[in-house]
């Protein structure tokens, strides 16, 4: 009987299916190694934390706030993994204030009589992971936030018992206010004459009341060292000079204005200078009172 002879593809059958059994089977191992991985990876994940502001954000403080006192509400960030966040100020105002782990600002030592009417500095946060969620040796920004804190200031309280009821039928233009304490003077643009009040019960006291110069027919603001009384002028660009105990015109005490002072308007001195605004340049002029 003839012998059958195996071809070269017969025998080679085999070691192909074991071969491909092989790599099928580290095919599987990978596979399964990387989705171990992967899972891994999403279990492990950190979610940053973020401010609910968004970038930008303003609060409120009054310009006599104390020390250690909460300004506005919290500056909060929320972090979708629930970690423990952590607050720092950083920025040309920081130093002057604080902020704790809830991201609620205060003011650190008073600031009171500053001058300033706003400040300004970022609120950074972080919650000490990376994004893997492994603890960070050196924590790193995960947010900022601008933060503008704008001073407010107190209005005049006003005390309707001291008002004083000028004599609408005379006074009925008034301009220039001064007071000794004990007596209130105003000046009436339009019928030339300084009026006088009583503080204490807000009645007219015609006695120390006077008359102004002919020439002194357009009188603005007024100031006085308690003995002489100075009006300013604005139609002759002078400032005139009265004794407040009579009302007569002191010509020795009175000077005219620099030529550039054409709208003299307020008046305000320390006994020595005096300063007399000028409602068109914006500017205060001065003048030495001794001579």
């Amino acid at each position: 009987m003839r012998r059958c002879h195996e071809t070269e593809g017969a025998r080679q059958g085999p070691r192909l299916l074991l071969a491909l059994s092989v790599l099928l089977a580290v095919f599987a191992a990978s596979t399964a190694s990387s989705l171990a991985q992967d899972a891994e990876s999403v279990e492990s994940s950190n979610a940053q934390p973020t401010f609910v502001d968004g970038n930008t954000t303003m609060c409120r403080m009054h310009d006599e706030t104390g020390a250690r006192t909460s300004i506005g509400d919290p500056v909060a960030a929320t972090d979708a993994d629930g970690d423990a966040l952590t607050y720092a100020l950083i920025g040309q105002d920081a130093s002057l204030f604080s902020v704790d782990d809830q991201g609620q600002i205060s003011l650190g030592a008073a600031i009171a009589d500053s001058g300033r009417i706003s400040y300004r500095f970022w609120v950074t946060v972080h919650d000490g992971k990376d994004s893997r969620g492994e603890v960070e040796a050196v924590p790193v920004i995960d947010d900022i936030i601008f933060v503008t804190v704008t001073v407010t200031f107190a209005q005049g309280e006003r005390v309707p018992s001291k008002d004083v009821g000028l004599s609408w039928n005379v006074n009925s233009n008034p301009f220039g206010v001064w007071s000794d304490g004990e007596t209130m003077w105003v000046a009436d643009w339009v019928d030339d004459t300084v009026y006088a009040y009583d503080l204490s019960s807000g009645s007219r006291n015609p006695d120390r009341e006077f008359g102004l110069s002919s020439a002194n027919d357009s009188p603005f603001g007024i100031w006085s060292d308690g003995t002489t009384m100075w009006v300013a002028d604005d139609n002759d660009l002078r400032i005139y000079a009265y004794d407040l105990s009579n009302g007569t015109e002191d010509l020795s005490k009175g000077f005219d204005v620099d030529g550039d002072n054409d709208w003299p308007w307020g008046v305000w001195s320390d006994g020595q200078t005096m300063w007399v605004g000028d409602r068109t340049d914006l500017k205060l002029y001065a003048y030495d009172l001794s001579n």
